[in-house]
């Protein structure tokens, strides 16, 4: 049969105090159950307590797995997540938003790290999630009111009317002047500052509805704690209601649930009392407050919406409307379906027990043998002798025999093997052990394949490797939700330093959707291989800028980041003050001068340009200047071709002569020849003459014919 329906009316404010109430009753109630006293045994484990085993005059002593997995893997998880200038990453989706991601994520990193003690906010959630199955970080912005205090001199009555208009201004002192007409004053102005406040909150002191497993589509979720009067009057609330309100003892601390887990935080050095509480004045007297969203149909429209409610001792202190994000969840180890994982201590508690009872049996045998129980005749030993354990000492018997020493069997091997296994075995569930290398946060976002990942790590390593993402989701959602927060409250700009320059930053004109992609774990990993792997890059860029590929597959930019890289890594925690940013707008307007002075010519430049605009002429002028040259050489070598001439005529003339010369001189040695020899031959003296000497050729004489 269908249930009848009725009209919806609005709620009233004792009805949803009443639902918030059973949330918060029904979520209590699981936390006393059992999970109240597993994260109070988790810390007693972690600490090494006695089990409650013990006895007396046996050995005692405790193995510390859980505290082994634990510090053993913070450190790798710290340098993942701990970075103390950028945890997370923005990373746009297109390009309209690459300037809103990267303002947003300088601004959201330096509000967690700078503003809220990042490094201590994360080391304690990651803690938490590791011992108490869930870590919870608390996020919210708060106006903080000030009194500033202002003193005039000499003002008149007018002017210090004018000073008063303004809201918020007191008047704290007035002394009047010997005229009568003026004053000296001190004004108080109340001054309102919003700030993002993020926290760590203590696992026992949160609450969600037991139906849910994701704080996002919870019923309720709430932070239930101690809080004196003076912080909430201090926040806000109503002076009389607050001290009209019962003091919660500490018997009661943090409503009863969680004293458990207190204790048990505090058991191992008693550093916070948790019993009774001594008389305290009243302002630091303390009563149970609790903050929570709830879902709910207050205004009757048939729709739920979520709700801030704050409320102690039936007593409804907040209730509005409220559409913001408060908490954020980590979890090392996730269970499907399910609000709390498994901590190191759900995984654990088998293994220790076991090494704990195995370590006290080998302890108890070594003790055995070096103290060993004795069979004595009775009336023939010094028992006192005997149970002196003096080194050297000496027993004195009355006869020999009288001391027979029994035998005690030592512990077989397998005793050992089996702690060997067991170690092995914390190894393989936690994937923590003394062996395994510390993780590279490259791991978080890697695209390589699962076989080549797999060729390469361990499966305890990868172990790592799960819980680090598992975390860095986490980290995503509670970076998200810092963005949102500080894109609704932060509405004036704000100047703040990042990069050794100080930037000018507004979140109210960011992007509703916050359409950007959070790039979590991106803190230092193997600082020695990132160096090299940073040199080879930048080996890498010269010889690409060498086969003219600069300004197409990287820039000045990508140059500014590997550098600022590598300077970190290399240890100097403010790389800004090496390197310059080029996209900065000084920067930019400084290339743009450069690029705007290499596009006008230089004064050489201009020389050249007007030697270029002569060149005509002056070529012209050169080839009639050569033409005449070549004409004047023509000249001047056929000059000298006819003197050549004449000289070459001259000498076949001197060579002529000469040769008549020789031609005669061999006539008249010929004649000279046939004159004496005709002589011999005759005689008498002989004249050879034109017509009746004879012919002479070479001396030969030929008679004439």
């Amino acid at each position: 049969m269908a249930r009848a329906s009725k009209p919806l009316t609005p709620m009233s404010d004792s009805q949803l105090l009443t639902i918030a109430e059973s949330y918060v009753s029904d979520g209590l109630d699981f936390q006393q159950s059992k999970l109240s006293s597993q994260m109070a045994d988790s810390l007693r484990y972690y600490y090494g307590d006695k089990l409650g085993n013990e006895v007396k005059g046996r050995s005692q002593v405790v193995s510390k797995d859980v505290a082994d997995a634990v510090d053993w893997i913070m450190p790798s998880l710290m340098r993942i997540f701990g970075d103390t200038e950028k945890v997370v990453e923005f990373c746009p989706r297109n390009e309209e938003d690459k300037k809103i991601a990267k303002q947003a994520q300088e601004y959201v990193n330096y509000l967690y790290t700078q503003r809220n003690n990042g490094f201590m906010n994360t080391y304690s959630v990651i803690q938490d999630a590791l011992l108490a199955k869930n870590g919870i970080m608390k996020h919210y912005y708060k106006e903080i009111k000030e009194p500033e205090f202002t003193s005039y001199e000499g003002v008149n009555r007018e002017q210090l009317e004018i000073l008063l208009l303004e809201e918020g201004t007191e008047l704290m002192a007035m002394t009047e002047l010997p005229d009568q007409e003026f004053f000296d004053v001190e004004i108080s102005k109340m001054t309102v500052t919003k700030k993002l406040c993020i926290e760590a909150i203590p696992p026992e002191e949160f609450v969600i509805d037991t139906w849910s497993d994701t704080i996002e589509e919870a019923s309720f979720v709430g932070h239930r704690r101690m809080v004196t009067r003076s912080e909430l009057v201090a926040s806000g609330f109503d002076q009389e209601i607050i001290y009209g309100l019962q003091e919660t003892g500490n018997s009661a601390l943090r409503g009863g649930n969680s004293s458990a887990v207190v204790r048990a935080r505090n058991s191992y050095d008693q550093a916070q009392n948790t019993g009774t509480s001594t008389t305290k004045e009243i302002s630091q007297e303390q009563v149970i407050v609790t903050e929570g969203i709830i879902r709910a149909d207050y205004d009757g429209d048939g729709i739920a919406e979520k709700r801030r409610v704050v409320f102690a001792q039936n007593t409804l202190l907040v209730n509005e409307r409220f559409d913001e994000p408060l908490f954020t969840d980590f979890r090392v180890h996730v269970m499907a379906h399910k609000f709390y994982g498994l901590s190191m201590y759900d995984q654990l508690r088998d293994v220790q027990r076991i090494k704990t009872t195995l370590q006290r049996n080998i302890l108890d045998n070594m003790y055995t043998l070096n103290n060993g129980r004795y069979e004595v005749v009775d009336g023939q030993v010094n028992m006192d002798d005997l149970l002196n354990n003096r080194l050297g000492g000496v027993v004195r018997t009355k006869m020999a025999g009288a001391i027979r020493q029994l035998d005690t069997p030592a512990l077989p091997v397998q005793n050992f093997t089996m702690l060997d296994y067991l170690d092995r075995l914390k190894d393989s569930r936690t994937g923590v052990s003394n062996t395994t290398r510390g993780m590279n946060d490259s791991v978080l976002h890697s695209n390589q394949a699962a076989s080549a990942v797999a060729d390469v790590m361990s499966a305890a390593e990868q172990k790592q490797e799960l819980i680090a993402r598992v975390l860095a989701n986490s980290f995503t959602k509670l970076f998200k939700n810092i963005y949102k927060l500080t894109m609704i409250h932060q509405d004036q700009e704000e100047i703040f330093m990042v990069r050794g320059e100080y930037v000018t930053v507004n979140p109210s004109h960011w992007r509703k959707d916050y359409d950007v992609l959070v790039k979590a774990g991106i803190g230092d990993g193997k600082t020695a291989e990132k160096i090299m792997n940073a040199q080879m890059m930048t080996n890498l860029m010269s010889q690409l800028k060498g086969q003219g590929l600069e300004d197409i597959i990287f820039n000045e930019e990508s140059v500014y980041n590997l550098l600022t890289e590598i300077t970190k890594n290399a240890g100097y925690e403010d790389p800004h003050k090496y390197w310059l940013d080029p996209t900065t707008p000084e920067r930019k307007e400084l290339k743009a001068q450069k690029a705007q002075a290499a596009q006008q010519p230089s004064v050489a430049d201009q020389l050249t340009l007007a030697e270029a605009a002569d060149i005509p002429a002056k070529r012209q002028q050169e080839a009639q200047s050569m033409q005449m040259e070549m004409e004047a050489k023509l000249r001047e070598l056929e000059v000298r071709d006819r003197e050549a001439s004449v000289k070459e005529r001259e000498l076949d003339l001197k060579q002529q002569e000469i040769d008549i010369k020789d031609y005669e001189a061999k006539l008249k040695h010929g004649a000279t020849a046939a004159e004496i020899q005709l002589e011999m031959e005759q005689g008498r003296g002989v004249k050879i003459g034109d017509r009746k000497a004879p012919n002479v050729t070479d001396g030969n004489i030929t008679p004439k014919v």
